[in-house]
């Protein structure tokens, strides 16, 4: 796997679990839910970006 998208998903996953901490920690209904969906958005595009280097070293 390239460096580069191991290094979005680590992002990605620190901003997620940090969106779940500021959830439970806090008695704010919704609080952490901004952090947590950019979070998912990053570990997509990681996955994204996986696939697609997947499909093109295929051709």
């Amino acid at each position: 796997m390239d460096k580069k998208i191991v290094r979005i998903f680590i992002i990605g996953f620190i901003w997620v679990t940090t969106g779940i901490i500021i959830n439970l920690t806090k008695n704010e209904d919704g609080a952490g839910i901004m952090v947590l969906a950019v979070g998912l958005l990053i570990e997509s595009i990681a996955l994204l970006l996986f696939f697609w280097k997947k499909i093109k070293n295929k051709q």
